[in-house]
């Protein structure tokens, strides 16, 4: 009779842990999951903005630096190109498309060998 009460003790002590340990494993996947969405959420919202205003100035950068000739260079244009989907794909407006479109009617600048 002690054997039965025994081992019918330990069943549910088992049950128990294995319900605890089933219930802390779906907790921790659930918060787990919750933490990583908060912290995509964070870059985001912090890196996002730098990135935009950082290819901003790029653009700034070569328009400001081509303007007075009215001319670039191929990798110039390339670069810009890249620069300018970088910056809609981020969310820019329209401010830089003035200046992107400008810069894409500048003749193409020939480097001198030398």
């Amino acid at each position: 009779m002690i054997v039965i009460s025994i081992c019918s003790g330990v069943l549910v002590i088992t049950n128990l842990i294995t319900l605890v340990w089933t219930k802390l494993h779906n907790f921790k996947r659930c918060y787990s999951e919750d933490v990583k969405q908060k912290t995509e959420e964070v870059i985001k919202s912090s890196v996002i903005p730098l990135l935009l205003i950082s290819t901003k100035r790029e653009i700034e950068d070569i328009y400001y630096k081509t303007m007075e000739e009215s001319k670039l260079y191929d990798y110039q244009r390339k670069y810009l190109i890249e620069l300018y989907g970088e910056y809609i794909k981020l969310g820019g407006n329209s401010c830089i498309t003035k200046i992107f479109e400008e810069m894409m009617s500048y003749k193409i600048r020939i480097k001198n060998k030398g």
